[in-house]
């Protein structure tokens, strides 16, 4: 699977993060990453199960986000744990939102290395007319998956596992309709969240919302107040392909010392609320 240009981005030599004067992340805010979307996970359960189904509901698309971020810097290790750690959290976080955690690590690191005349998995659906994109989404994931499979399993006993949870959630969904429906709808919400992310990665403010970009190397760098906050640092894709070892929600406080970098690469800017 050929991916975009749009999405490769060639990484030019580029000052290091202490030469531009970025500060490490905290320990406190590497803590929160991790242990925020558990948290989350833990209010959808109680307020499920105790009757408040609409504030389960809620809260889906803040675990979504929060389970996101977090599987996503782990994939790039920049949550300052061990080896075995990380890969914990990265397995468990995934299983949040009934992905596959490995799988993801497999591809994203592919998209990453991927340079515009590579292979990415990832970003074939850029180019994607809004039709072909919508009947792609039920089975984008497997498309993934099975991209992984036949390269081999860098971890096959976790990737069974968080295939294992993604599949018994599914069942769960009809199984528990008549017993415990916010259960139901809250799978179903997180499923539908997974589909959500592959519409905005295709077509979002970093990808000048499906339109042509007009720079030379199709660079997109999204500026705003509050939609790059509440899509966890995820709008910020270029100067993440620039630095990956800056966790997402670091990247804010870097944004000053990064834009003259960002600037010198001749990116389009996107203007978001």
């Amino acid at each position: 699977m050929h991916g975009d240009r749009r999405q490769q981005i060639r990484r030019p030599p580029l000052p290091s993060l202490r030469q531009l004067g970025v500060a490490p992340p905290s320990r406190r805010l590497l803590r929160t990453i991790v242990v925020r979307p558990f948290v989350v996970a833990a209010a959808v359960v109680v307020a499920g199960t105790t009757g408040h189904t609409l504030v389960a509901l809620v809260l889906l698309p803040v675990l979504y986000a929060y389970a996101l971020c977090c599987v996503h810097c782990a994939v790039h290790r920049s949550l300052g744990l061990s080896a075995r750690a990380n890969e914990v959290v990265l397995s468990l976080a995934s299983m949040l939102v009934f992905e596959s955690g490995h799988v993801i690590d497999e591809t994203h690191r592919a998209h990453h290395a991927a340079d515009p005349e590579g292979d990415d998995p990832e970003s074939y659906a850029d180019t994607l007319s809004w039709g072909r994109l919508l009947t792609e989404l039920p089975r984008y994931r497997y498309r993934l998956w099975g991209w992984v499979a036949r390269r081999g399993l860098r971890a096959p006993g976790a990737t069974a596992l968080e295939a294992t949870w993604h599949l018994a959630s599914l069942l769960a969904a009809v199984v528990l309709w008549g017993s415990a429906r916010w259960a139901t709808l809250a799978i179903v919400g997180l499923h539908l969240g997974n589909s959500l992310y592959v519409v905005l990665s295709t077509h979002g403010p970093h990808m000048n919302w499906g339109r042509p970009v007009p720079s030379a190397d199709a660079l997109v760098k999204v500026r705003g107040r509050f939609t790059p906050w509440l899509l966890v640092g995820h709008a910020w894709h270029l100067e993440h392909h620039l630095y990956p070892q800056v966790p997402l929600p670091a990247l804010r406080r870097a944004l000053p010392q990064l834009d003259p970098v960002v600037d010198a690469l001749g990116a389009h800017e996107v203007r978001v609320p």
